[in-house]
């Protein structure tokens, strides 16, 4: 007893540290399997803290689980992204309030960027800047910016590739919301005065390397967006820069039709045998099963179709188990966003009205009101199994559900919903009541939120509260519930019958590797109680400790305590545990230990046999024999005491085995496993092991010879040895074959509909179509292939049919003098309401050009001439600089004479032009005049 005592005393001590539990296992695959599939459940309806808590304890089983190792570093790595998504809104938020001059921006900046250091933990890195001072005022030119970082990252852009960009007044003035774009695999050089230092929010997008004090270079690195904050004399800047892809000319095709997509075919099959030799027995069938599933789906004029059945064979009954038809994203004349569904199919309302099940009769859903109004109708019959189980096990009921669920402002940070529910027919369950009613409603508020729902079945009432609260590092969830004995679903009794209580669960990422959950549950029970004490309060504690101790190396700890005296049957139960595992090479083979201690105690006032304690350490590894063939051992050694009798006794596992995975082909790959199981001393009650030893072998063959095509067979064999009290030994097997597949018709629905439109004269060159606008006639139009021309009212027409085409004005075809205010082209979507669309071109004259270096001086902009950006020009007193093309525009100009000049004094010093720098030029109306200036090297 003393050796038991003192390892209880030391586990005792440790719980103060959030230990966490070593959960009593049947059989370490079995029960490794089941928390599995749990917290898969968990992460597919999003709720990642207790899918993360699941696949932890999952851990404490199989340390080598690759499985949820996969998933913790998928739920990781989304609350990282989460995080980064929190610091973009809160800069964006801090943009979009800002108002008045450049004081107040920079205050606003300076307070975004304090909250996103303070959420992030990130550490603002200055650069010193050299204490050598650049000599002379030599000019940055490509050249030179490729000489001076070629010992830098992007030494590997080429020098024609990088253009430079000027911190100017005129672009001061665009801050804080200055965007700049740049070519995947491109760079671009900011010039400003003195750069003190500079902050890169993504440096997976861009990269900042610096040339000299003023001169710093940025590469995009990858396509997507990133802040850059920069710091120089004038003060600090703000860049939304975005990384796009390369520019590709349009080709021809782009005025093609689009035709939809063709109707796809989708089966699969699995075919299922169980063969079982007992003592004295043949080794003969028991069971055996045949699946299959075909679906065809694909788009059409009035949204998305897809009709499907299973069947399902079991022994020498076959029978089709479901089958259910749809329409998702539908459209037909002004009834839009719908989604309906008849047969079979699966839905859900709220937790306390209508939790969800499986109906066979019609669904009808979608969005009303531009989105403001998500709506619900149903009405069915009332099915189990779903396909699942054998055929004739289940019997036709005769149970019905009809409901309707209204959702106000679906897609908004407020959301309220009334759920309303009936059930009729003879063969419901009698304890049901025939209606149900609830309010819900979701709050979003920055990084809280708050839910709630509140149901009556015409007898008693149910109310749930929840609110979360997000912080830096660390999350909280409260949720409260007061749920009548008595009160009822529409389809069944609620999971916390009769309780009220709460649940408080906490989430602290206390350091970079180091994180703590915990979950607190009390309630007190009004069904199911304890007669004797039913005031008593209820207690259920989870906490887990996960500490990563480098980059192969983890603990994980955990602790649980239930107290529930309140109940009719009262218990007490506490388990400790704590897994130590690790990864390291040997032989240049890579192997991974692992060793745990637990301690589990339980106690029940009402049934002294029940009670017991149990002291466990466990081990393992898992080593790499080859590269693709794993060996693994694990052992577990139990000190169990029954208190009621006193017994005591020691049961141990033994489970060994190789795992096999290999890619034999690209579309060819096999598994292979074979496993021995020893369970010894399992005689006592709470032994928690079988007490058979097994042998088991597996082989699984995937073979996928195109993407859409798969075949797999698998089978798996294995002896059982009982022990001898039981003297059950026999000997099973598995096999199963199948195939998933799925390919293209040759079959289109294409929508049909008439692409309109008209071509105007915008005489206030805003763009839009207004009442005393002319029309412009004989301007042609491309519509998909067709060539069109519009009539004396601007008009043109056609009929289409394609998913999608492209309507593009010939410029050319426009009257002389008249330049476009709309975009030229459009893609526009194909239905039987039709499209109708505005092509507006303008009479103003314009004057533009370029300032570009002659290499060859011949006056001309040649391809080997180099364009000059920020350079300033003026058009009588109105000012303008190039861009990164070295253009200018002066646009939306009235006829007359205008003055034109160049302003040196922006002029590298190096360049003189070679025409004059004032032009005075005399514009008539619609007349586009170009005018450039090129400069020569001295």
């Amino acid at each position: 007893m003393k050796p038991i005592f003192s390892f209880f005393t030391i586990l005792l001590c440790l719980s103060f540290l959030n230990l966490p539990p070593l959960y009593a296992q049947t059989e370490y695959s079995r029960t490794a399997q089941f928390l599995y599939e749990i917290a898969k459940e968990y992460y597919n309806f999003g709720d990642y803290d207790q899918a993360l808590h699941e696949f932890k304890k999952l851990l404490l089983l199989e340390p080598s689980h690759e499985g949820a190792r996969k998933f913790i570093e998928l739920i990781e790595e989304e609350r990282r992204e989460k995080a980064r998504t929190l610091r973009d809104k809160a800069m964006a938020e801090a943009i979009e309030r800002l108002e008045g001059g450049k004081e107040e921006r920079l205050k606003a900046i300076s307070a975004a960027l304090e909250k996103e250091q303070k959420e992030l933990g990130e550490i603002l890195v200055e650069e010193k800047i050299a204490e050598e001072e650049v000599e002379g005022e030599e000019e940055l030119t490509p050249e030179l910016v490729k000489k001076r970082t070629e010992p830098a990252k992007i030494k590997e852009i080429k020098a024609e590739e990088i253009k430079s960009l000027l911190l100017n007044e005129e672009l001061w003035q665009t801050q804080p919301k200055t965007i700049l774009e740049i070519e995947l695999g491109k760079g671009l050089v900011m010039e400003a005065k003195t750069i003190a230092r500079y902050l890169v929010e993504k440096p997976q997008k861009i990269e900042l390397e610096r040339v000299d004090s003023d001169n710093v270079i940025i590469t995009a690195k990858e396509i997507g967006s990133s802040f850059l904050h920069l710091w120089e004399d004038k003060g600090r800047w703000t860049f939304n820069v975005k990384v796009v892809s390369p520019y590709i000319p349009p080709s021809r095709e782009e005025i093609l039709v689009l035709e939809e997509e063709p109707f796809k075919i989708s089966y699969a099959a699995d075919h299922q045998s169980y063969y079982r030799k007992d003592e004295g027995e043949e080794f003969a069938r028991r069971t055996l099963s045949f699946n299959q599933w075909a679906q065809i789906a694909g788009p059409t004029p009035y949204g998305e179709f897809d009709a499907s059945l299973s069947a399902k064979r079991y022994g020498k009954e076959q029978e089709i188990t479901n089958y259910t038809v749809g329409l998702t994203d539908g459209k037909i004349g002004n009834f839009k966003d719908f989604s309906i569904r008849g047969f079979d199919f699966y839905e859900s309302f709220s937790e306390l009205s209508y939790p969800g099940e499986l109906l066979k009769g019609v669904l009808l859903e979608g969005d009303a009101f531009n989105e403001n109004i998500h709506y619900s109708l149903l009405r069915g019959k009332e099915r189990q199994g779903y396909g699942y189980l054998p055929p004739g096990v289940v019997e036709e009921r005769e149970a019905y559900v009809e409901g309707l669920s209204l959702s106000l402002f679906p897609y908004e940070n407020k959301t309220f919903s009334f759920n309303y529910a009936r059930g009729t027919g003879a063969d419901r369950e009698d304890y049901l009541r025939d209606r149900i009613y609830s309010f819900d409603g979701k709050c979003e508020f920055e990084n809280n939120d708050f839910r709630w729902e509140v149901a009556y079945d015409e007898y008693s009432i149910a109310a749930l509260l929840g609110s979360s609260f997000r912080f830096t590092n660390f999350d909280v969830n409260v949720d409260f519930r007061n749920i009548a004995k008595d009160f009822t679903t529409i389809s069944g009794r609620p999971s916390n019958r009769g309780e009220v209580g709460s649940t408080v669960r906490t989430n602290w990422q206390a350091g970079e590797n180091l994180d703590i959950y915990s979950s607190l549950d009390v309630y007190r029970a009004r069904y199911n109680y304890n007669e004797g004490k039913p005031d008593k309060l209820n207690f259920d504690w989870d906490s887990d400790i996960s500490l990563r101790l480098g980059e192969t190396s983890h603990l994980l700890s955990s602790i649980s305590y239930v107290n529930e005296p309140g109940l009719s049957f009262p218990r007490r139960y506490l388990n400790l545990g704590s897994t130590y595992s690790t990864s390291f090479e040997i032989f240049d083979r890579r192997i991974s230990p692992f060793v745990g201690v637990g301690f589990a105690r339980s106690r029940n006032p009402l049934s002294a046999s029940s009670d017991y304690d149990t002291a466990r350490l466990l081990g393992g590894f898992r080593f790499l024999l080859t590269e693709s063939l794993f060996y693994r051992l694990n052992y577990e050694y139990n000190w169990l005491e029954e208190k009621s009798s006193a017994e005591r006794g020691h049961p141990s596992l033994l489970e060994t085995g190789v795992d096999f995975r290999k890619d034999i082909f690209p579309s060819l790959n096999v598994e292979m496993r074979a496993l021995y199981r020893n369970e010894e001393n399992t005689g006592l009650t709470h032994a928690f092991l079988s007490g058979e030893d097994s042998a088991e072998g597996s082989l699984r063959l995937n073979y996928t010879p195109f993407e859409d095509i798969e075949f797999f067979a698998e089978g798996r064999v294995r002896k059982v040895w009982g022990d001898p009290a039981s003297n059950e030994n026999y000997l099973e097997a598995d096999f199963l074959l199948g195939s998933r597949c799925s390919w293209d018709t040759f079959f289109r629905w294409n929508p049909k509909g008439r692409v309109s439109g008209v071509v105007f004269k915008d005489l206030n060159s805003n763009g839009k179509r207004e009442k005393d606008e002319p029309f412009l006639e004989g301007v042609k139009v491309n519509v998909g292939e067709k060539v069109l021309t519009t009539s004396a009212n601007g008009y043109f027409s056609t009929v289409v049919r394609g998913k999608k085409a492209m309507v593009r004005i010939q410029e050319q075809t426009l009257p002389e003098g008249h330049i476009l205010t709309t975009p030229s082209f459009s893609e526009v979507e194909i239905s039987a309401t039709g499209t109708f669309l505005n092509f507006g071109a303008s009479s103003f004259s314009a004057i533009y050009g370029t300032v570009f270096y002659d290499v060859n001086s011949n006056g001309k902009l040649d391809t080997q001439d180099e364009p000059l950006p920020n350079i300033r020009l003026y058009l009588e007193e109105k000012p303008t600089i190039t861009n990164l093309e070295g253009s200018y525009y002066f646009r939306h100009l009235e006829a007359g004479t205008y003055m034109l000049k160049l302003d040196l004094n922006s002029v590298p010093a190096e360049f003189i032009p070679s025409v004059p720098i004032r032009k005075e030029i005399d514009l008539s109306e619609g007349v586009n005049y170009n005018y450039s200036f090129p400069l020569r090297k001295e």
